[in-house]
């Protein structure tokens, strides 16, 4: 049919007054990205901020060859009178410069914001850019926004949580050393109620910090905590002043690292081999164990030869567990038991390959026609296909062939049998089939409690009958070619005929009934009788009432794009007539329901070959409305 396009369009968010079209189109070879994109930074002098800036290479950064990028502040709104020199002097990066080896890496910077009491109060914004590139990247840019205020009283201190970074994982290996949690945390306060205290804790565990800056309105605080107990943790930094307390917080996760768990078969022992008699239940006892590191057994599975056999386990969910039961025997042969545990950290697989002995050797069979992959034509409409079949079965030595089975698909035939009783049988018989696919046939010989079974494919494939040279034949309005009122039903309306040519070679005249056109490719042209160079002994063409016609329409835009198909098919419900009908003399009929003012819409029909196959377009039409 026809496929609809969606183009989605970006734009950015104002900030502070400023607006920026940074959205990457379809096309663009590469953009920067900084994270966070925007730090917004407020309260009164002295006010000191630092946070980590993750900037994340473009997707078409050389690779392999170092990219040295400096990031580059601007100032974008500065207090009047303060000049770019001083807003730039209270914004750093540390480091000042990256280094780039490839696309989408991501490297970090610390960026700190110092506002000293004497500061100009106001609003603050710079602009974080990386100029040096490949050429075409689109830089995103990271924001800074400060307002400054100056304290008209003593206010709590703030606190800022350095590390760790909120959402951080750690990982812990089972049986090593623990993980270790470094802490760093700054704290300002005002000049009229400095900082007395701060501290830290992971969890509720307190954190031996080593402080600087206690007693003045800049403080630093750096410790350490061992953890060896997996789990989600809560790390809290306080200051505290004269005037209260301030808090900043993150989650962090220890997460543990263990080997994936052990399994073994104890039972049966490899190269165990076991007497089977045909007629007996042999059941041979199979035991085995596991072991998880961290986190407890969660499964355990058996398979004998890849098929699931049963058990009975214990311990699931706990560090030890075990499975036993029998496997059922019931042939001779080579056996292989697998048994598979899993915990929260991988999966385990142990086999043992043992064998089962009989005093009896099984009989063989086998199919001798039709041969495996046989191709079998027929024509529609032809009488059933005959196809033959037979096989023959051969006893173990000092046996006898007891019976015989085939069937079909798996339904039981019916055939002549011969030599039951004997060592050697043989069936015939034969299959009359209409229908085309791959069938199954399948021959089974018994030899007392012994068996064996042979299977071959075979494809029937049918050819269909002459096709008929089908068209659309418009009627009016449609056919008129004339403007339609927007806004309105158009009345849609068109016979559907079919011509079978039974002579004529080259180029063929066409004849219909009642002079309805037919052009050459089957679509009619609705302004009367159409014929190419030629003849033909006999046409006939007639139309025809076929309910499995669908008709689609959409429109066609000014730009050559079109609207999502709308498929109309037969007596469906709505609109009026129901989606379309077919009337009187074959005439099929939709009111299509249009838009106000000026359009193009374009129309399809299609019509379902006989037997398998996609829709055929039979006929278009187009028409607009003003």
């Amino acid at each position: 049919m026809k496929n609809c396009l969606l183009r989605i369009l970006t734009a950015c968010a104002l900030t502070f007054g400023l607006s920026a079209d940074l959205a990457a189109r379809d096309g663009d070879t590469g953009v920067v990205n900084y994270l966070p994109a925007t730090r917004n930074v407020e309260g009164d002098q002295p006010l000191f901020d630092a946070y980590v800036l993750t900037i994340t290479s473009p997707a078409n950064a050389l690779v392999g060859q170092n990219t040295t990028i400096t990031p580059v502040l601007t100032v974008l709104i500065a207090p009047a009178g303060v000049s770019n020199v001083v807003a730039l002097s209270h914004v750093t990066l540390n480091p000042a410069t990256l280094v780039f080896t490839g696309p989408n890496q991501s490297l970090t910077t610390l960026v700190t914001s110092n506002y000293p009491v004497g500061t100009e109060a106001g609003q603050y914004a710079f602009a974080i850019s990386t100029p040096g590139w490949p050429a075409g990247t689109i830089d995103r840019f990271g924001f800074i926004n400060a307002k400054i205020t100056i304290p008209d009283v003593p206010t709590p201190p703030l606190v800022n949580l350095v590390t760790p970074e909120d959402g951080t994982i750690y990982y812990y290996t089972l049986g090593g050393p623990p993980v270790i949690v470094p802490v760093t945390l700054t704290a300002t306060a005002t000049l009229q109620s400095p900082l007395t205290n701060v501290d830290a804790n992971i969890g509720g565990i307190s954190v031996d910090l080593t402080t600087t800056g206690l007693g003045t309105d800049e403080a630093t605080g750096a410790g350490e905590l061992a953890i060896s107990v997996p789990g989600i943790y809560t790390v809290q930094a306080r200051a505290t002043n004269e005037v209260g307390t301030s808090t900043d917080s993150a989650d962090i996760t220890i997460t543990v690292l263990a080997a994936p768990p052990t399994v073994a078969i104890q039972t049966p022992l490899p190269g165990s081999s076991y007497t089977y008699i045909p007629g007996t239940n042999l059941q041979v006892p199979f035991t085995f164990a596991a072991v998880s590191q961290y986190g407890g057994i969660s499964t355990l599975t058996a398979k004998l030869n890849g098929a699931p056999v049963s058990f009975t386990a214990s311990g699931l969910g706990t560090l030890n567990a075990s499975g036993a039961g029998n496997l059922p025997i019931t042939g001779a042969g080579s056996y292989t038991l697998t048994v598979t545990a899993t915990d929260p950290n991988g999966s385990a697989t142990d086999s043992v390959t043992f064998s089962v002995d009989s005093p009896f050797a099984p009989p063989t069979i086998s199919i001798s026609a039709p041969l495996n992959g046989t191709v079998f034509t027929r024509a529609v409409g032809d009488p059933a296909t005959v196809v033959p079949f037979s096989f023959t079965a051969i006893a173990g030595a000092g046996a006898a062939m007891t019976g015989l089975s085939a069937a079909l698909d798996g339904t039981a035939l019916t055939f002549t049998s011969s030599g039951l009783g004997s060592a050697t049988a043989t069936g015939t018989g034969s299959l009359s089939l209409t229908t085309p696919g791959t069938y199954t046939l399948s021959a089974t010989g018994l030899s007392g409690a012994l068996s064996a079974t042979d299977t071959v494919t075979f494809t029937i494939v049918e050819t269909g009958p002459p096709t008929a040279d089908c068209g659309v034949f418009w009627l009016p309005p449609i056919s008129l070619g004339k403007v339609h009122k927007g806004g309105s039903d158009m009345p849609i309306k068109f016979r559907i005929e079919c011509c079978d040519f039974e002579m004529g070679t080259g180029n063929q005249s066409h004849k219909r009934s009642k002079d309805s056109p037919v052009t050459h490719n089957g679509i009619g042209n609705g302004h009367g009788n159409a014929s190419a160079n030629g003849h033909d002994d006999h046409n006939d063409c007639q139309a025809v009432r076929d309910t499995a016609v669908v008709i689609a329409t959409w429109e066609v835009f000014a730009n050559g794009s079109t609207s999502q198909p709308i498929l109309y098919t037969f007596n469906a419900g709505s609109p009026n007539p129901s989606e379309y009908t077919i009337n009187g003399n074959f005439m099929y009929h939709l009111n299509f329901p249009t838009a106000k003012g000026k359009h193009r819409y374009h129309v399809e029909v299609y019509r379902f070959p006989a037997g398998a196959g996609s829709p055929q377009v039979v006929g278009t039409k187009e028409f607009t409305t003003k």
